[in-house]
């Protein structure tokens, strides 16, 4: 579904992405890991169009991402998108239009996932209310009433509750098991990454330092005693 080769990007004089690499098979959830300035963000930016890469390639089911549907694609980036004075349902009308939903046809869907994220008695309120965690809420539900086959999600952890993880984390494993969908995460939260990624990625400064299957990367350094935690950890604060 997704596949970057040898893609290199700098920023005036500094070099931001090194010749990274790697492919994201449909329906798989792919892990991207890293420190701040490791990369991620440029990565993610490079794969939604927003900015172009000096060298490489990126493709979304055989597309360039200039030329992808905006119906294939559903995002939610550290900055939620989301129109402050606008209510939860004039956001969601917002982005439906956007995607060229009819949104009659999609009100079902959209009361079932406001409903299951807790905010079906807030719709009618404005964001400017809104709690970071409520916000993130929000912007993700909007990042999937079309129903993407690549979701490209940005900390999508951040602000929510323990209780609201859980529900973030099966809806993302429903979204990839019953939908197919193909799901890309950047996140620092090690602990959800590791219950549901099928393959993980650690970057820094630029360059990809590991890139493996989940399970293959768990069972090579468990005799070690290691665990991602502690492998994430060797690979950004070490040499390797």
């Amino acid at each position: 579904m997704l596949v970057l080769e040898n893609i290199s990007k700098s920023l005036g004089r500094k070099r931001i992405l090194s010749d990274i690499s790697f492919e994201v098979r449909e329906g798989s959830i792919f892990g991207y890991l890293g420190p701040n300035g490791a990369g991620k963000t440029t990565t993610i930016r490079i794969i939604l169009g927003l900015f172009e890469q000096d060298r490489g390639s990126v493709m979304i089911a055989g597309l360039s991402p200039t030329v992808a549907s905006r119906r294939r694609i559903g995002f939610l980036l550290e900055g939620d998108g989301l129109y402050n004075d606008l209510t939860v349902d004039e956001n969601i009308a917002l982005y439906a239009g956007m995607y060229g939903l009819d949104l009659e046809s999609t009100r079902d869907k959209i009361d079932n996932l406001l409903e299951l994220f807790e905010l079906n008695h807030v719709r009618s309120q404005r964001l400017s209310t809104f709690s970071r965690g409520m916000k993130r809420k929000t912007a993700f539900v909007r990042s999937i009433i079309h129903e993407p086959r690549l979701l490209i999600l940005d900390e999508p952890f951040n602000g929510l509750d323990p209780d609201m993880q859980g529900l973030m984390r099966e809806s993302l494993l429903r979204l990839s098991r019953e939908q197919d969908t193909t799901i890309f995460v950047s996140s620092h939260n090690l602990y959800e990454i590791d219950r549901i990624c099928d393959r993980i990625a650690i970057i820094k400064d630029g360059v990809l330092k590991v890139n493996d299957a989940t399970v293959d990367l768990k069972e090579r350094y468990r005799r070690e005693g290691m665990s991602l935690e502690d492998v994430y950890f060797s690979v950004t604060r070490g040499g390797g």
